[in-house]
């Protein structure tokens, strides 16, 4: 009964759902990214760091735990070098994409302040 009831809800809230293409196009850009440089490594504050070796490499140096803050923001990139920051996915100014266009632009203006204080 579960899943049906799951189920329900997806075909009626699909028909009814603002439409857009950006979801589809965030998607095709990443692809594009990932075809381009599959090799591109991640960065090194974002490696495990499991053995003393790789402690000494800087596995893991520097990196931020989002969790750790009040408001679970922190402005670091997780974008490998060659890709630089990113944002692949712009929301719409229609239905739910609305609302999570609002919290980006919350996100990025918090990013901004750690900047200023960083300074």
């Amino acid at each position: 009964r579960e899943a049906q009831t799951a189920a329900a809800r997806c075909v009626l809230s699909l028909p009814t759902a603002a439409k857009g293409n950006s979801f589809y196009a965030a998607i095709k850009w990443a692809e594009s990214d990932v075809e381009a440089l599959p090799d591109a490594p991640v960065p090194l504050h974002l490696r495990n760091a499991p053995t003393s070796l790789m402690k000494e490499l800087g596995y893991g140096k520097g990196y931020e735990y989002a969790h750790g803050q009040a408001d679970a923001v922190v402005d670091q990139s997780h974008f490998p070098d060659e890709i630089g920051a990113r944002r692949y996915y712009h929301p719409s100014n229609r239905g739910y994409e609305s609302r999570i266009r609002a919290f980006l632009e919350w996100l990025e203006e918090q990013k901004v302040e750690r900047r200023k204080e960083g300074e």
